[in-house]
């Protein structure tokens, strides 16, 4: 019976030790990387883009002993508008990188990981951890910060500007029907909100008198 029982806690241990692909959003992202100041946290190996493609070099990964022993967090980000306005990219530029975007954070900078076009998985570990331990050759660019509200708006037109070139003929008219009747109900707004604010001062001002 005691061996049985020591059995069964051995197992639940290692099971609830298991290590796995961290989830990573817009709400937690900088909070548990610390990415812009120098991830603190440790190094985290973050896919971007295209991760359900590489799930399986994730989850070997994410397990790795010799990657918990340097440090390395393995992690998934659900993307988001503002995050693509951080990281440069948008839905148009993210459809051409089929290879995924796979990116360590390490002491406030980015490097980017090229994939390896192979089905072997333990050449594709191998390769991964390479450049885990040597990033001296791979693309690399500071960590930018979160972007401001003005920056987001800007980011947001871009994506709009960057949908509006790849329509044409009966899609560009609907776009333009659609900016106009949006144009329309702003001025509308605007319009409404002077005169709700002009007869709050014409009623405040019967008052006084």
């Amino acid at each position: 019976m005691v061996p049985s029982l020591f059995i069964i806690v051995v197992i639940i241990l290692l099971v609830s030790t298991k290590a796995y692909v961290v989830e990573l959003n817009v709400d937690n992202f900088e909070h548990d990387t610390q990415a812009t100041t120098g991830a603190t946290t440790g190094n985290w190996l973050v896919c971007l883009s295209g991760c359900t493609k590489h799930q399986e070099l994730l989850d070997q990964l994410s397990e790795d002993e010799e990657l918990q022993e340097m440090g390395v967090i393995v992690a998934q980000l659900k993307w988001n508008r503002k995050l693509g306005i951080r990281f440069g990219y948008t839905p148009s530029s993210r459809s051409k990188t089929d290879g995924g975007i796979i990116v360590l954070f390490k002491r406030g900078k980015m490097y980017y990981y090229n994939t390896l076009n192979t089905h072997d998985m333990d050449e594709q570990i191998h390769h991964c951890k390479d450049f885990l331990h040597d990033q001296s050759g791979a693309e690399s660019r500071i960590t930018p910060p979160e972007p401001s509200s003005a920056e987001a708006w800007g980011g947001i037109v871009t994506e709009v500007m960057d949908y509006y070139k790849k329509l044409n003929g009966p899609q560009t008219q609907l776009f333009h029907a659609f900016l106009g009747v949006a144009g329309a109900f702003l001025v509308f707004i605007v319009f409404f909100a002077n005169a709700t604010a002009a007869q709050a001062s014409a009623d405040m001002s019967k008052k006084m008198h």
